[in-house]
Protein backbone atom coordinates (compact mmCIF):
# COMPACT_ATOMS: atom_id res chain seq x y z
CA UNK A 1 0.00 0.00 0.00
CA UNK A 2 1.16 3.55 -0.82
CA UNK A 3 1.93 5.67 1.99
CA UNK A 4 0.28 9.47 2.24
CA UNK A 5 3.54 10.91 2.21
CA UNK A 6 4.75 9.72 -1.26
CA UNK A 7 1.43 10.74 -2.51
CA UNK A 8 1.92 14.40 -1.12
CA UNK A 9 5.69 14.58 -2.53
CA UNK A 10 4.19 13.38 -5.82
CA UNK A 11 1.33 15.74 -6.08
CA UNK A 12 3.76 18.52 -5.53
CA UNK A 13 5.95 17.37 -7.85
CA UNK A 14 3.36 17.76 -10.44
CA UNK A 15 2.62 21.25 -9.72
CA UNK A 16 6.39 21.78 -9.86
CA UNK A 17 7.32 22.20 -6.57
CA UNK A 18 10.14 20.60 -4.59
CA UNK A 19 9.98 21.11 -1.16
CA UNK A 20 11.75 17.60 0.43
CA UNK A 21 14.61 15.23 -0.36
CA UNK A 22 15.18 11.85 0.64
CA UNK A 23 15.05 11.48 4.79
CA UNK A 24 13.29 14.62 5.47
CA UNK A 25 9.41 14.45 6.85
CA UNK A 26 6.69 15.25 4.82
CA UNK A 27 3.85 16.60 6.81
CA UNK A 28 0.58 15.72 5.15
CA UNK A 29 -3.47 16.72 5.92
CA UNK A 30 -6.73 14.41 4.97
CA UNK A 31 -8.94 16.70 3.11
CA UNK A 32 -12.51 15.57 2.61
CA UNK A 33 -13.25 13.26 -0.14
CA UNK A 34 -14.49 9.47 -1.41
CA UNK A 35 -11.20 8.34 -2.59
CA UNK A 36 -8.69 6.61 -0.22
CA UNK A 37 -7.17 8.44 2.74
CA UNK A 38 -3.31 8.01 1.07
CA UNK A 39 -5.27 9.47 -2.34
CA UNK A 40 -6.66 12.32 -0.03
CA UNK A 41 -3.64 12.94 1.60
CA UNK A 42 -2.34 17.17 0.87
CA UNK A 43 0.22 19.18 1.27
CA UNK A 44 -0.54 21.96 4.45
CA UNK A 45 0.57 24.65 2.54
CA UNK A 46 -1.65 23.84 -0.52
CA UNK A 47 -4.63 23.20 1.90
CA UNK A 48 -4.05 26.23 3.49
CA UNK A 49 -3.80 28.15 0.27
CA UNK A 50 -6.74 26.58 -2.02
CA UNK A 51 -9.07 26.58 1.81
CA UNK A 52 -9.71 22.59 0.77
CA UNK A 53 -11.97 20.77 3.65
CA UNK A 54 -10.39 18.79 6.05
CA UNK A 55 -11.93 15.68 6.51
CA UNK A 56 -12.45 15.87 10.32
CA UNK A 57 -14.08 12.44 10.94
CA UNK A 58 -10.98 10.74 9.71
CA UNK A 59 -8.73 12.43 12.31
CA UNK A 60 -11.74 11.65 15.06
CA UNK A 61 -12.52 8.06 14.31
CA UNK A 62 -8.85 7.27 13.29
CA UNK A 63 -6.58 9.60 15.44
CA UNK A 64 -8.31 10.90 18.31
CA UNK A 65 -11.17 8.35 19.34
CA UNK A 66 -8.93 5.22 19.57
CA UNK A 67 -6.47 6.13 22.46
CA UNK A 68 -9.10 7.94 23.91
CA UNK A 69 -11.18 5.25 24.42
CA UNK A 70 -8.45 2.90 25.37
CA UNK A 71 -7.68 4.95 28.38
CA UNK A 72 -11.42 5.30 28.95
CA UNK A 73 -11.52 1.56 29.38
CA UNK A 74 -9.56 1.73 32.83
CA UNK A 75 -12.34 3.38 33.99
CA UNK A 76 -15.70 2.37 32.01
CA UNK A 77 -16.53 -0.83 30.92
CA UNK A 78 -16.45 -1.97 27.24
CA UNK A 79 -20.27 -2.31 26.29
CA UNK A 80 -20.34 1.53 27.38
CA UNK A 81 -17.83 2.62 25.50
CA UNK A 82 -18.99 0.71 22.50
CA UNK A 83 -22.42 2.16 22.78
CA UNK A 84 -20.42 5.89 23.57
CA UNK A 85 -18.34 4.82 20.11
CA UNK A 86 -21.33 4.70 17.88
CA UNK A 87 -24.76 6.34 19.08
CA UNK A 88 -26.54 8.93 21.36
CA UNK A 89 -30.42 9.41 22.32
CA UNK A 90 -32.47 12.61 21.66
CA UNK A 91 -34.61 14.32 23.80
CA UNK A 92 -37.18 12.10 21.69
CA UNK A 93 -35.51 8.64 23.03
CA UNK A 94 -33.95 8.70 18.86
CA UNK A 95 -30.52 7.32 18.46
CA UNK A 96 -28.55 9.67 16.08
CA UNK A 97 -24.85 9.31 15.41
CA UNK A 98 -21.91 11.03 17.86
CA UNK A 99 -20.32 14.01 16.71
CA UNK A 100 -17.48 15.48 18.58
CA UNK A 101 -19.09 17.73 20.43
CA UNK A 102 -20.29 14.86 22.24
CA UNK A 103 -17.17 13.71 24.04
Amino acid sequence: MRQPHITVVEKLQERGVIKYKVGDRVPFIIIAGKESFTERAEDPDYVKENNLPIDTDYYINKQILPPVLRILEVFVDEGTIYAMKKWKFTEKNERTQLSLEDF
